[in-house]
């Protein structure tokens, strides 16, 4: 009997082990939660103000210093139920013993309203990566819209069993090859489909054929933006516009609501977010302040005054309407500062200019062409040492990454596509010998890139890689 006894009593401590758990680690958790779909609470579907008294909720359960995030619009389209995933928004730096009941707490009030918020569990140190939050009508909403063959359809009457089962059944459904986890993300964060299908198209490291969906609304607080890449000649598809137009509005009227303004005048909301920032930017490096946020300026954090944006989707729309003056006073003016200033959209910068330029460069035909062959045949010496800066700045990228194992296309497609460009190959003598130096010592440490390999037996800089051997032994391309 006293061993019986010992026995339950050691079956007991296990079981109040397990179930000491953190629930939000567990897997598949919300099975737990809601097992029964039909008891799910009706979706919020775009309501901004039902979505931001729900976010009150939130920050009224969990307190300021986690139900502060909730306002941040990288979270906030997904409790509107606008995309299926939320997340890739910085560290929580300061986790403490009681977030973890905090996080389980809110999952039993979200999980059955069709919402689930997911932990990663803290790094060496005390550090959490984030934590996402996901939609079962983001979901529904996603499938239902999309055109993609390959994306099967979820219904948020299945609740979180058939959300488990629609993760499983995507995978068998995606094309073969390419990189399957960057399709799956991005379906998950409610992006076009041409951003999803074109996805592997894209040249990264900020090379101007890629541009930014244009979501100015998103950065109303500081958080990792909702905002996607896409290639430019996607800016004006009529999925993009329209979820564009969707998220824009929805984030706007969220933001002008009451909840909202009445949650943004609490001081303890305010403390909070002070702090995340504080922490945030010291502990990965950001200034403080970034002004690229509302939040920023709100705060006061407004010292930094480098507001350098890429190209994006709007300027892209804009673009083919403006080309003729553009080109007009491109061949007038070689400040392109000046010529963007007098351009008539007051976001326009420098350097927008300067990236359509380098695409023209590259790409025969369309406008950023006529913004090239505009500039260059009346400011050659401008366009010569621009382009140079360019070169250099290219090269020393992949310097300063260094050799790479892995996608070694990343920072040396864009190199590719100058080196390979006619007007590259035609001025390519006339840049000094340290600049081109530098341009093929990058080239050295990507030749595993085929494109660059091409570019070393192509002889079409047989002569510059020449005379570098001569005077650079040390230079091993053969």
């Amino acid at each position: 009997m006293n061993r019986l006894c010992v026995v339950l009593s050691c079956l007991l401590l296990v079981c109040s082990l397990a179930l000491a758990e953190p629930l939000s680690y567990q897997k598949e958790f919300e099975l737990q939660l809601c097992p029964d779909a039909q008891k799910l609470a009706p979706p919020l579907r775009g309501d901004p103000e039902a979505t931001m008294r729900l976010v009150r909720e939130l920050y009224q359960l969990a307190g300021p210093k986690i139900g502060s995030r909730f306002v941040e619009s990288c979270y906030l389209l997904c409790l509107g139920d606008l995309r299926p995933y939320g997340a890739w928004n910085g560290f929580m730096v300061d986790p403490a013993p009681g977030d973890d009941e905090i996080v389980d707490k809110l999952n039993r009030y979200l999980v059955p309203r069709g919402y689930s918020l997911h932990m990663h569990a803290p790094r060496p140190g005390g550090q959490v990566e984030s934590f996402s939050i996901h939609s079962l009508e983001g979901l529904d909403k996603r499938t239902r819209e999309t055109k993609l063959a390959w994306i099967p359809r979820y219904h948020r009457e299945s609740g979180w069993t058939g959300y488990y089962q629609w993760k499983k059944d995507i995978y068998k459904r995606l094309p073969t090859g390419g990189n399957t986890f960057d399709r799956v993300e991005g379906v998950m964060l409610g992006y076009p489909d041409a951003a999803v299908d074109h996805q592997e198209e894209m040249v990264w490291s900020n090379w101007p054929t890629t541009v930014a969906a244009y979501l100015p609304e998103s950065a109303c607080y500081d958080c990792g933006l909702p905002v996607f890449s896409l290639r430019w000649q996607d800016s004006s598809d009529l999925g993009l516009v329209a979820l564009e137009e969707e998220w824009r509005s929805f984030l706007g009227r969220a933001y002008a609501s009451p909840t909202h303004r009445e949650l943004a005048a609490d001081k303890q909301f305010v403390a909070a977010r002070r702090q995340k920032l504080s922490q945030e930017s010291d502990k990965q490096g950001f200034p403080r302040g970034d002004v690229r946020y509302g939040e920023s300026r709100r705060l006061g954090y407004t010292w930094q005054s480098d507001e350098k944006r890429d190209l994006d989707s709007e300027l892209e729309r804009w673009l083919p309407a403006h080309t003729g003056e553009l080109a007009t006073a491109l061949a007038a003016n070689s400040d392109l500062q000046q010529v963007a200033e007098a351009a008539g959209l007051p976001r326009l910068r420098s350097h927008h200019l300067w990236s359509w330029i380098v695409r023209g460069s590259c790409a025969p035909g369309g406008n950023a062409a006529s913004l090239f062959q505009a500039f260059g045949e009346h400011n050659e010496d401008s366009l010569l040492w621009l382009y140079r800066r360019e070169l250099s700045e290219r090269a020393a990228l992949i310097q300063r990454r260094g050799a790479v194992k892995t996608d070694p296309g990343w920072d040396a497609e864009p190199l590719v596509q100058m080196l390979n460009s006619p007007y590259c190959r035609g001025v390519f003598d006339e840049i000094p010998e340290a600049e081109q130096l530098a341009v093929f010592q990058a080239v050295e440490m990507r030749r595993q890139y085929a494109p660059l390999e091409a570019i070393v037996t192509g002889g079409r800089y047989d002569k510059a890689l020449r005379k570098l051997r001569e005077s650079h032994p040390q230079l091993l391309l053969r």
